[in-house]
């Protein structure tokens, strides 16, 4: 479970509190965690979040403007809970737009071409 609380600016995913310095080195929209509006609290947010469900950089730079808007800025002002479900389930259906997919020999394989 993911659950924003608002006292302290806290993200935690399950009883471990994320770290806003990790996604800040990545992109430093804000100093705190944030939501429930558009702007640069809910993006580092976003962000921060789907690092660590996705633990791709690469990925979470790619999705994290959508997932702002689309999720955690709809989420209540005061203190939220988003199943960690939820957020797979939203990363896998939006994965790949605006991403091209990099091919390795293995998913080639599991495709059933030639690799």
């Amino acid at each position: 479970m993911i659950k924003g609380i608002f006292d302290g600016h806290k993200i935690l995913i399950g009883d471990k509190e994320i770290n806003i310095s990790k996604s800040q080195k990545i992109r430093n929209h804000s100093q705190d965690f944030s939501w429930s509006y558009g702007g640069s609290g809910p993006a580092q947010t976003a962000l921060a979040i789907l690092l660590e469900i996705t633990n791709s950089e690469l990925l979470s730079l790619s999705l994290y403007q959508n997932f702002k808007w689309e999720k955690i800025a709809t989420l209540s002002p005061i203190d939220f809970v988003m199943p960690v479900s939820e957020v797979k389930e939203w990363v896998e259906k939006n994965r790949f737009k605006g991403v091209v997919k990099i091919m390795l020999p293995t998913d080639l394989k599991k495709e059933g071409t030639d690799g």
